[in-house]
């Protein structure tokens, strides 16, 4: 099993880029995986109507698996749909 970051590690608190962002508590290397993300598997025809904020099943939690394949969490309460990457941490 892959290891990955334990949820007592992080906490979900407000973004000032989208509403709640989850935050680390501990240094996390480079490439560590953090946590699996949990989703709707949707593909891009979904994928791209989801990501139109004049929908009305508009979603900003689109990951990308794949050019065809991608996970929509916007339906989920799992913490990993408010982690997000940082260029410049």
């Amino acid at each position: 099993m892959l290891k990955t970051i334990p949820e007592e590690d992080l906490r979900l608190a407000p973004s000032t880029i989208h509403g709640t962002g989850c935050y680390t508590l501990v240094h996390i290397p480079e490439d560590a995986p953090v946590m699996e993300y949990v989703g709707e598997l949707i593909d891009l025809a979904t994928a791209i109507r989801r990501n139109d904020p004049t929908q009305p099943d508009f979603s900003e939690y689109i990951l990308e698996l794949s050019e065809e394949r991608y996970l929509d969490g916007r339906n989920t309460e799992h913490i990993s749909k408010y982690v997000n990457h940082s260029c410049e941490p």
